[in-house]
């Protein structure tokens, strides 16, 4: 009958609606507790995350310590460096002044030349606070000022070409060394008997990986028979020397003068 029929129906409709409903609670159930999983996993990562972050903060505030105190150390051993090589060269010149042997003195004084060109290069990298460079056309400039004091304006004047580099301290130390040696000779030799003129010292990069280092003057000339090769005495020697060191090459001109070319492989330092 058509009531039979409805009443079938209607158990089929509410036995499948029921079917549903709980496949739906079900399925919620299921949502539900993988929210939750999935909540804790992102909370658990997060944590690790923000412990992560916290110890390379704090690992990165350790290097950054670090660094300031090997800096200020580096700064400090510089100075104390300087002012020991002061003190060596001022000890040297007041046994120079004692002696009445002119050549003993004189060696004692190119002895304390030296060594202050050394403690320049200490006294730069004090007050920049670099600890692998310098600024070697600062340091040159301040160099020749020196010699020109130290021999008495022997010179009418030193001519400076110098570009700004920035070079590492072993290669800074051993072009200092030559500048000294060299300008010191023209002052001591080019212009005798009170003769007056020019010495010229020029520092520039030929090319990214050459740095030509020039120093000459308008005197009397160098012999032909002085070379750092020939030459006994320890000035021209140790040019030789420090020039080979460098892998670097000399020439000498002896025309109106004497002209010293020098040119040694560098990598040049961006100052930061």
């Amino acid at each position: 009958t058509v009531s039979t029929i409805f009443s079938i129906f209607t158990v089929t409709l509410v036995h499948k609606l029921s079917t549903a409903e709980l496949a739906l609670k079900t399925a919620n159930a299921k949502l539900d507790q993988r929210v939750q999983e999935r909540t804790a996993e992102f909370v658990a990562a997060n944590q690790n995350l923000r412990a992560e972050i916290e110890m390379r903060t704090n690992i990165e505030q350790r290097l950054v310590s670090l660094l300031e105190e090997k800096k200020k150390l580096h700064k400090e051993i510089n100075h104390r460096v300087k002012n020991n090589l002061q003190i060596v060269a001022s000890l040297l010149n007041l046994q120079a002044s004692m002696l009445a042997d002119e050549k003993v003195r004189t060696i004692l004084q190119d002895s304390q030349s030296r060594i202050r060109s050394l403690a320049l290069i200490h006294e730069k990298l004090y007050q920049s606070g670099n600890m692998a460079q310098i600024n070697f056309g600062e340091y040159v400039k301040d160099l020749t000022a020196y010699l020109l004091r130290v021999h008495q304006h022997r010179a009418e004047d030193i001519s400076l070409t110098v570009d700004d580099i920035w070079l590492d301290v072993d290669t800074a130390v051993s072009l200092g060394l030559i500048i000294n040696e060299l300008t010191s000779n023209a002052i001591e030799h080019a212009f005798p008997g009170g003769q007056i003129g020019t010495i010229r010292v020029s520092v520039r990069k030929t090319n990214p990986q050459t740095l030509e280092l020039v120093i000459s003057d308008n005197g009397v000339g160098l012999p032909p028979q002085i070379t750092p090769e020939t030459e006994s005495t320890l000035g021209l020697q140790l040019v030789g020397s420090l020039v080979n060191q460098l892998n670097g090459f000399l020439n000498i001109s002896r025309k109106d003068g004497t002209s010293i070319k020098i040119g040694v492989p560098v990598e040049e330092h961006h100052h930061e």
